[in-house]
């Protein structure tokens, strides 16, 4: 998407799963957050999900999984995880 201003052109790119490796992080989120949970999540439950917004992967986690926890709940659950695989940033996409 392209946006003009006063002679000024700016790019913004949708950089995650296109410049940035977040799907692979994402699915070791899951991983291991279920996993704390007694959960095996494989690469074809995360297939389930991926290019959904992220209010619809918690409600479908919650829903799949019979988790006792609101989507809020879900999201300080699994954050943590996210944080720690994140810590030192998300790989770029091979290639890029």
């Amino acid at each position: 998407m392209i946006y003009i201003h006063r002679h000024n052109i700016g790019f913004i790119f949708d950089l995650d799963g296109t410049l940035l490796d977040s799907e692979r992080v994402a699915f070791q989120t899951w991983k291991k957050g279920l996993a704390d949970l007694g959960f095996t999540y494989t690469m074809t439950d995360n297939l389930e999900t991926i290019g959904q917004r992220i209010g619809e992967v918690f409600l479908h986690m919650i829903d799949k999984y019979q988790l006792d926890m609101d989507s809020d709940q879900l999201s300080a659950y699994i954050t943590p995880y996210w944080e720690e695989l994140t810590k030192d940033g998300i790989p770029a996409m091979q290639g890029v």
